[in-house]
């Protein structure tokens, strides 16, 4: 999770993550959580979508109640586009375990990757209130608000979730610039602090590159995909997922030439 969210380096992280894989593998082989987490790690550090499967798929025959191999599966089955399959694994883990905030996350999560707006943005809604800094449910508000046309929801979270404080006087500045001059220009406001951000702290591509295209740069967020790719981002796995974040950029060579080289479903371009 630390390398997820970039607060650790993929090159320091990835090393780190799998030796200690390799030690719980050795001390028990038939345990459903070491098989879980060999298949998230498969998936968002080795990108080997075969191998995730399988281990997804061996942790359920050892426990098939675990409600978060479940819900990570959904994940998995989602970025390989078999949405019919995600949602059924998805349905099944919230069932299992209805009350837990992080199976709750994870569903809705789900709905968010799967395209489903909406739902994910009042699920997100309900739970935070009970959980108002919580950096995944802003996280999942600012992408669902944001493409419901629903600007000022998604602007109150990204103060949540940015990678340092956003001040009174800075954040007041950005929501004035989205009512004088727009959205894409409040995004302006915030990449540029992300830019300076990042001449001194890691900074994920997903931070960038989503909020280059919210700003309408698509080649300021082709060039961080580009970097994401090469740092080894592991949240590089959703580029293509149904929701579709990056679709102003499906028709691109180099959006494409990546598709290819992680072994990813090629999107179609509306």
């Amino acid at each position: 999770w630390m390398q997820q969210n970039a607060y650790e380096q993929p090159s320091v992280a990835g090393p780190k993550i799998l030796e200690n894989l390799n030690k719980a593998m050795e001390l028990d082989p038939d345990l459903a959580e070491a098989h879980y987490l060999s298949a998230m790690i498969a998936h968002l550090v080795e990108w080997d979508w075969e191998k995730s499967e399988k281990e997804f798929l061996r942790a359920l025959a050892i426990n098939p109640n675990d409600a978060s191999s479940r819900g990570l599966y959904a994940h998995l089955l989602l970025i390989l586009h078999r949405k019919d399959e995600a949602m059924a694994q998805n349905e099944l883990a919230l069932s299992l375990d209805p009350l837990n905030p992080w199976v709750k996350q994870i569903n809705i999560g789900t709905m968010l990757q799967s395209g489903e707006y909406q739902a994910s943005l009042a699920l997100a809604e309900k739970d935070l209130a009970d959980d108002p800094d919580n950096f995944n449910l802003n996280q999942m508000i600012e992408i669902a608000a944001y493409r419901l046309k629903q600007y000022d929801k998604a602007l109150r979270a990204v103060r949540h979730v940015l990678p340092f404080p956003l001040e009174d006087e800075a954040y007041e500045d950005i929501q004035r610039t989205y009512r004088e001059s727009g959205i894409a220009k409040a995004y302006e406001k915030i990449v540029e602090r992300l830019e300076k951000h990042a001449e001194s702290q890691p900074v994920g591509f997903w931070d960038m590159a989503h909020r280059y295209l919210m700003a309408d740069k698509p080649d300021k967020a082709m060039d961080w995909i580009e970097t994401g790719y090469e740092m080894h981002d592991p949240l590089m796995t959703y580029i293509t997922a149904p929701a579709r974040y990056f679709d102003r950029l499906f028709g691109d060579p180099r959006f494409i030439a990546i598709c290819e080289k992680m072994k990813l479903p090629l999107p179609k371009s509306n």
